[in-house]
């Protein structure tokens, strides 16, 4: 409801449903994703919408040295080039 509230996409079904029979409520971000990936227009944005869509570093790592050390956000850099 928040993201249709903004007008930047088709409205999506507002509806939480289950995680493929588990105990979990989701979104299914990725339509939202999506929606907002074909509204761009930038086309060098539009370059990067082309590869997998991998979200932010939290996403795919909970390991707090990872998140927490500036020192290793140029090897992570790569992960989004």
């Amino acid at each position: 409801e928040m993201h249709n509230s903004l007008g930047i996409t088709e409205p999506i079904v507002a509806k939480v449903s289950d995680f493929w029979g588990r105990p979990f409520k989701i979104i299914w971000g990725e339509k939202i994703a999506q929606a907002i990936t074909i509204q761009i227009k930038d086309t060098e944005i539009v370059t990067l919408t082309k590869r997998s869509l991998i979200g932010s570093i939290d996403i795919f790592s909970d390991n707090t040295d990872l998140l927490e050390d500036p020192s290793l956000r140029p090897i992570l850099k790569t992960l989004y080039q």
